[in-house]
């Protein structure tokens, strides 16, 4: 038998709104570990999402290694959790960005359509 034990912060009631739809909910090191962790609103309706990564001064990107990802209790909204492999003395050289796609609204509804050219 082998056991796992996960650790991840809880999220934060309020949070940062970061945009439209995605709230930072939290940060912290665990076990040497930078964990970011954000709130996806509605994603079933909305298909909210998107990713943090670390950038330094000199514009090198560090990309999460692992992430987690877990349902809120009403069951719509959707936290991601990404996990960096950057010891804490190091931290103060990078910058934390991410790229976000929202939708305020459900699904376009109605009569639409899309036309393209299709070539061999």
């Amino acid at each position: 038998m082998v056991a796992i034990c996960l650790y991840f912060c809880m999220p934060e009631e309020n949070g940062y709104k970061l945009c439209d739809g995605v709230t930072l909910t939290g940060t912290g090191m665990v076990n040497g570990k930078l964990h970011i962790q954000c709130k996806y609103d509605d994603i079933l309706n909305t298909d909210n999402h998107g990713y943090i990564y670390l950038k330094n001064s000199s514009g090198e990107v560090d990309e999460y290694y692992s992430s987690i990802s877990f349902w809120a209790d009403n069951k719509t909204d959707s936290y991601e959790e990404y996990i960096f492999d950057i010891p804490y003395d190091e931290l103060v050289e990078f910058e934390i960005w991410g790229e976000f796609w929202t939708c305020n609204n459900a699904p376009i509804q109605g009569e639409w359509q899309v036309t393209f050219a299709i070539s061999e």
